[in-house]
């Protein structure tokens, strides 16, 4: 019982931080393309972990390889990215941003870090460090539930 109270808790909050986001979150900054979320989250996948094949981005991302084949082949479409051979192995084919595609990332990053030190500005100091603390714990809880077997 306790534990449904905290999911649904975090179930609420989660949805109260999604309905508050402000005007120049990230993806406004990538208004100008049209670009869906699942296209902007590649973008910014991209420019975090740099050159990667479709398969990998797709598994980033979190959607099917033949959806994220689309994702790229829209980025293309726009000159935000390109394909090419894997230096040393021509067979396999890697995506990576193209110089206009960097350049519209480190805008949508900089309106990210720019609103991200904002709201952990109205944290104390301490409350910062425990934050961040919790949330590099619940992350290595995750990936480590994601290795283990599902209970069927």
């Amino acid at each position: 019982m306790f534990m449904q109270r905290d999911v649904a808790e975090l179930m609420r909050l989660m949805q109260a931080l999604r309905r508050r986001r402000p005007p120049g979150h990230a993806f406004s900054a990538l208004a100008e393309y049209e670009l869906t979320h699942s296209q902007g989250q590649a973008l910014l996948t991209l420019q975090f972990d740099g050159p990667m094949t479709i398969s990998t981005l797709a598994e980033q991302v979190g959607c099917s390889v033949s959806a994220c084949t689309g994702i790229v082949d829209r980025l293309e479409e726009l000159k935000l990215a390109r394909r090419g051979p894997k230096p040393g192995d021509r067979r396999v084919v890697m995506v990576e941003l193209s110089s206009k595609g960097n350049k519209l990332a480190s805008k949508a990053v900089a309106v990210i870090q720019a609103h991200l030190s904002q709201v952990l500005g109205l944290l104390s100091a301490e409350d910062r460090k425990s934050f961040l603390e919790i949330l590099r714990r619940l992350i290595d809880a995750v990936e480590a539930l994601s290795q283990t077997k599902p209970v069927s």
